[in-house]
C-alpha cells in the first residue's frame, strides 16, 4: 500500500502539475503582452515579502504531520483528533497575526518599490491582495493534514491542479478582456479560498471522526516536544525564505523594478521545473514517514538510495536541458528584450542543481523528523547568503545576488544537511555519500559538454530548431546515463519495478 500510494500521489502530481505549468505559461505570455513589465517586477517583489511574511508559520505545518504519522500508522483516532486541534488553533492564530502585520505593512510599502514606472497604479491595492491571499492560505487549510498523513496527498493535489488550471484560464481572459491587474489578482484570491474549502469539506467527508474535538488535550511533555520541532522548524523557514525570497528585493534595490520584471520570466520556469519534480518527491514524504515509523533503519536507508539516484537522473538531464533551451525558449515566448546573459544563466543553472541534489536528503529529514539538529545551520546559510550577496551585487551587480546563494549553499547546506541525516537518521558515516556527489557532479559535467557542444551544431532558429534542440538535449543526456548506470543495481531494481507493473496491468491474474 506504501508503494501504491507513493505511485499515485506523484502521477497525479507530475500530471496535474504538468498541465497546471502549461496554462501557467500561457498566462505569463499573455501577462508580458498585456501589461507593463513593471507588474511582473511587482509580482516578483511582493511574493517575495510575503515569503517572509509566511515565517509566522513557524513549520507548524511539517512539525504537526511529522507527528501524526505514527498514530496514523497504529490507527490511534484519538491522538489524531489532538494533533489536528492543536494544529487548528496555531493556524487560526498565525492567520491573524499575518494579517496584521501584512496589511500592517500597506503605508510603507512604496519605500521599497521606489519610483514607479509610467503606467504602474494601485500599488497599495495590489499588494493588499497579496496580503489577503497569503492570510486566507491559513485558514480551512490545516485539514489538509489529515489526507496527507494518510499517505493520500494525491487528492488534495487533484483539487489543487484542477482549481489552477481554472485560474489560469480565468486569469488569461481577464487580461485579454480588460488589461486589469487588479481583477488578475482578484481572480487568485477566490481561487485560493475555494481549493481550501473544497479540501476542507474533503477531509470531513473521508475522516470524519476528525471533525470532533478530542476528549482530551495533548499532554503538557508531547506539547514541549511539538514546539521544540516547531522552533527548529522556523530556522529552518527563516533561512530558506532568506536565500529564496530576497532575491527579488535585492534586485529592486540593485537593478531596479524592470530587472526584477526580466529575472521573474527565469525565476517562473525554473522554479516552475523544481516544483514539478519536488512535487513528486514532496508525495512521497509521508510514505517517508511511514517507512520511519514501521521500518528499520536499514530499510530506510536503501530506500534513500534509490530516490537519491532518480533526483540526481532527473536534475542532472534537467539542468543541461535548461542549459540549451532557456534562452530560446524566452525569446520565443517573451522577446529578446527579457533576456540575461549566459554568465548569469550560468549561476542561475548551477544553483538549481546544487538546489536539486538537496531535495531527498531534504524530505526525508522532514519525515524522520531531525529538524532539530541542523537548525543553526538555516540561520547561518541565510545570514551568509544575504550578506554575501549585497557586497558581490555592490561590486558585480545583479549577477551578485544569485552568487551569493551559490556560496552560502556550497559553504553550509552543501554538507550539513548530509551529515546530519546520516549521523541521526541513518547512524551511519555520510562519507560514502560524499563520495558519490562528486562522482555525480563529474559525470553531470561531462554530460553537459557532450550534449550542449551537439545542440549547438542545430543551425536552426525559432520554433522548429528548438523543438530539435529539446529532442537532442533529452536523448543525449538521457543516453548518457543508460550507457553509465545501467549495470548498476539502483538502475535495475527501476527496471524492475516497471517490468512488474506493466506485468501487473497487462497480465492481473499471474
Amino acid at each position: 500500500m506504501r508503494t501504491e500510494n507513493s505511485i499515485r500521489n506523484a502521477a497525479v502530481s507530475l500530471g496535474g502539475q504538468m498541465i497546471s505549468t502549461l496554462l501557467v505559461f500561457a498566462t505569463r505570455m499573455v501577462f508580458t503582452r498585456t501589461l507593463e513589465k513593471a507588474y511582473l517586477g511587482a509580482s516578483g517583489l511582493f511574493g517575495d515579502i510575503l515569503t517572509l511574511l509566511s515565517l509566522s508559520e513557524l513549520g507548524v505545518g511539517s512539525a504537526i504531520i511529522f507527528f501524526m504519522y505514527e498514530p496514523v500508522a497504529k490507527g490511534d483516532i484519538e491522538k489524531q483528533k489532538q494533533l489536528m486541534g492543536l494544529y487548528q488553533d496555531l493556524y487560526r492564530k498565525i492567520g491573524i497575526f499575518v494579517a496584521v502585520v501584512g496589511f500592517g505593512l500597506t503605508p510603507f510599502i512604496q519605500f521599497l518599490v521606489g519610483d514607479i514606472p509610467d503606467g504602474f497604479q494601485n500599488v497599495h491595492l495590489i499588494y493588499d491582495l497579496y496580503v489577503l491571499n497569503l492570510v486566507l492560505s491559513y485558514f480551512f487549510s490545516y485539514k489538509r493534514a489529515a489526507i496527507e498523513a494518510h499517505q493520500k496527498n494525491y487528492i488534495c493535489m487533484a483539487y489543487q491542479y484542477t482549481l489552477l488550471c481554472l485560474q489560469s484560464l480565468l486569469q488569461i481572459a481577464v487580461l485579454f478582456l480588460t488589461h486589469n491587474f487588479i481583477l488578475y489578482l482578484c481572480v487568485q484570491v477566490c481561487t485560493t479560498l475555494l481549493t481550501n474549502i473544497l479540501i476542507a469539506r474533503k477531509a470531513s467527508v473521508m475522516y470524519p471522526d476528525l471533525r470532533h474535538r478530542p476528549d482530551q488535550p495533548l499532554e503538557s511533555k508531547e506539547k514541549r516536544h511539538i514546539y521544540q520541532n516547531i522552533k527548529a522548524m522556523f530556522m529552518h523557514r527563516l533561512g530558506s525564505a532568506v536565500v529564496n525570497g530576497t532575491d527579488n528585493i535585492l534586485l529592486t534595490i540593485f537593478g531596479g523594478l524592470i530587472s526584477t520584471g526580466i529575472y521573474s520570466n527565469y525565476r517562473m520556469i525554473v522554479s516552475t521545473l523544481t516544483q514539478i519534480i519536488g512535487q513528486a518527491f514532496t508525495s512521497i514524504t509521508s510514505s517517508i514517514g511511514n517507512l520511519g515509523a514501521l521500518e528499520d533503519k536499514k530499510k530506510i536507508y536503501h530506500v534513500f538510495g534509490l530516490l537519491n539516484f532518480v533526483d540526481y537522473w532527473i536534475f542532472s538531464v534537467c539542468t543541461i536541458c535548461l542549459g540549451g533551451l532557456l534562452n530560446p525558449f524566452i525569446t520565443i515566448c517573451f522577446g529578446e528584450d527579457y533576456l540575461f546573459d549566459n554568465w548569469m544563466v550560468l549561476v542561475l543553472l548551477v544553483n538549481f542543481y546544487l538546489s536539486g541534489m538537496r531535495q531527498v536528503v531534504l524530505r526525508f529529514r522532514d519525515a524522520l523528523g531531525l529538524f532539530w539538529y541542523d537548525r543553526y545551520k538555516a540561520v547561518a546559510e541565510s545570514v551568509v547568503n544575504l550578506v554575501v550577496s549585497i557586497i558581490l551585487a555592490h561590486f558585480l551587480g545583479i549577477i551578485g545576488v544569485f552568487l551569493g546563494t551559490m556560496i552560502s549553499t556550497l559553504t553550509l547546506a552543501f554538507w550539513i544537511e548530509p551529515y546530519v541525516l546520516y549521523k541521526y537518521g541513518f547512524e551511519s558515516s555520510s562519507k560514502p555519500y560524499f563520495i558519490q556527489y562528486i562522482k555525480f557532479t563529474l559525470l553531470w559535467l561531462i554530460n553537459s559538454a557532450i550534449t550542449l557542444f551537439l545542440v549547438k551544431q542545430v543551425p536552426w532558429g525559432g520554433l522548429g530548431g528548438f523543438v530539435v534542440k529539446a529532442i537532442l538535449c533529452l536523448v543525449i543526456a538521457d543516453l548518457f546515463l543508460f550507457i553509465v548506470f545501467f549495470r548498476t543495481e539502483e538502475f535495475k531494481y527501476f527496471k524492475n519495478l516497471i517490468k512488474q507493473k506493466i506485468r501487473r496491468k497487462h497480465f492481473p491474474d499471474n
